[in-house]
């Protein structure tokens, strides 16, 4: 961030000893862009705002993933498993969440280390990423945080009784 606040104001620089006629002139082009940019600004101040502006976001911390908003897509590239999971659940609704994942993975046995292996890491990056209460609430509508670990605790349970 440092780097690009330097360049932002060496632009500001340039662009203030170019109009006041000195031998280092920056690219006519550049000074249209940027006077284009700045609008009813000063050009040569410009680049000096934008460069403030970046060391001002700089010094804030990052957001947490829970304050970033996550369309359908990412939610499909990040959780595949776990999107996948929610036909499950609709269409096995007699069950508690616990049964239902119990006959899910038991319905793939003896290959179900595939579905076990992906469904319980995504639920456990779910964990991680989305600390609070809520987890994965807002992008499907069983994901909390406790039925995340509900997930996880019954796939292990699966796979020690039938695996280890």
């Amino acid at each position: 961030m440092y780097a690009s606040a330097a360049v932002l104001d060496f632009a500001g620089e340039s662009l203030a000893a170019s109009a006041s006629g000195s031998l280092y002139t920056c690219p006519p082009e550049f000074r249209e862009k940027v006077v284009k940019a700045a609008g009813s600004m000063e050009p040569a101040e410009y680049p000096h705002l934008l460069a403030e502006t970046v060391r001002i976001l700089d010094r804030e911390p990052p957001p947490e993933y829970e304050e970033l908003p996550m369309s359908g897509w990412e939610f499909l590239q990040l959780f595949p498993n776990l999107f996948g999971l929610d036909a499950v659940l609709m269409d096995e609704g007699d069950l508690p969440f616990a049964g239902i994942v119990q006959r899910f993975v038991t319905n793939e046995h003896p290959y179900c280390f595939d579905r076990a292996v992906g469904l319980t890491t995504e639920a456990q990056r779910a964990l991680v990423l989305f600390p609070g209460e809520k987890c994965l609430e807002g992008h499907n509508y069983w994901g909390t945080r406790d039925r995340m670990r509900e997930l996880i605790e019954t796939i292990n349970d699966h796979m020690q009784r039938e695996h280890a």
